[in-house]
C-alpha cells in the first residue's frame, strides 16, 4: 500500500502559481509534461533544469513524439520556457498566453475524433439515408418496360472479319469505321490483307492495307517479285480461296 510522507520528499512551489495553473485548459499529455517538469525543478528546489525529451518520456510513460508536441505547445503559449535543453516552468503567469477555450487549439490538444455518423436503411424503400445530411442514394430496379441502358457494341462487318482472321488482331472503333466506309471488294480486300501479311509488314498498319485496296491490289516491285510474280499470285489465290471456303463465303 502507498504511504506517501512528506519526510521522503516534497516538491515545494509557491500557491498563487498553483492557483494559476487550476485555470488552464489543457490536453492531458500536456499536463503529464507540466507535472515532470515541475518535478524536476521545483521537486529538487531547482528554478531551471536539462532535461530531455527521453527522461520526460520515461517519466510520464508517454512516446518521445508526444512529449516534444506538447513541449513545443506549452513554449509557444509561454506557460514554459525551453532553451537548448534548459527547460523551466514561467513564473510570471501573466505572460501565459492561455485562455478558457485554449483547449481547443489544434497545437495545444488533440480531441478526440468524433463517430462518423451511423448510416440507416428504411424498412419502406430502398433508400440510404444518412442522420446528418439529405443526401439520399436510391437503387434502381429495371423492368421490361425500364430497362437498363446497354452499351453501344462495336460495329463488326465482313470486312472487319476477314481482316481479323488473317492477321489474329481486331481493329479499334475508328479503325472498324474508316474499313466499313472504304471496302466494297471482299476478293480484293482479303488478298490485299494476305499479301501484306505474306510479306511480313506490320499488321497494325490498316493504312497502308488501304492504300493497296485504292490501288487495285498488292504493287509489284524488284526484279524478285517480277520474276516469282505468277506463282505467288496463284498461291495467293488458292489460299484466299480456301479461307474463304473455311469462313463459308
Amino acid at each position: 500500500m502507498a504511504n506517501p510522507q512528506t519526510e521522503d520528499g516534497y516538491t515545494k512551489i509557491a500557491n498563487e502559481l498553483l492557483d494559476a495553473m487550476c485555470r488552464l485548459h489543457l490536453s492531458g499529455n500536456q499536463w503529464k509534461v507540466l507535472h515532470a517538469i515541475i518535478r524536476k525543478t521545483y521537486g529538487w528546489n531547482k528554478t531551471v533544469d536539462f532535461l530531455t525529451g527521453t527522461q520526460i518520456a520515461e517519466m510520464t510513460g508517454m512516446h518521445s513524439t508526444h512529449v516534444y508536441t506538447a513541449l513545443r505547445s506549452l513554449r509557444e503559449h509561454r506557460i514554459i520556457t525551453w532553451r537548448k535543453r534548459l527547460i523551466a516552468i514561467q513564473k510570471d503567469y501573466d505572460l501565459w498566453k492561455v485562455t478558457e477555450t485554449c483547449h481547443n487549439d489544434k497545437n495545444l490538444s488533440q480531441p478526440e475524433k468524433r463517430r462518423k455518423p451511423v448510416t440507416r436503411v428504411t424498412e419502406t424503400c430502398h433508400e440510404k439515408v444518412t442522420e446528418t445530411c439529405t443526401h439520399k442514394r436510391q437503387e434502381r430496379h429495371y423492368t421490361k418496360d425500364n430497362s437498363a441502358p446497354q452499351r453501344k457494341s462495336i460495329l463488326k462487318s465482313e470486312a472487319v472479319e476477314k481482316f481479323r482472321t488473317v492477321t489474329g488482331r481486331y481493329p479499334n472503333r475508328l479503325q472498324i469505321e474508316t474499313i466499313d466506309a472504304r471496302v466494297t471488294d471482299l476478293e480484293l480486300w482479303f488478298a490485299c490483307i494476305f499479301e501484306w501479311n505474306l510479306r511480313g509488314y506490320k499488321p497494325t498498319n490498316i493504312q497502308g492495307m488501304l492504300d493497296w485496296y485504292k490501288k487495285g491490289g498488292p504493287p509489284q516491285s524488284g526484279l524478285k517479285a517480277r520474276e516469282g510474280n505468277v506463282s505467288q499470285s496463284l498461291a495467293a489465290n488458292e489460299e484466299a480461296g480456301r479461307r474463304l471456303k473455311e469462313m463459308g463465303l
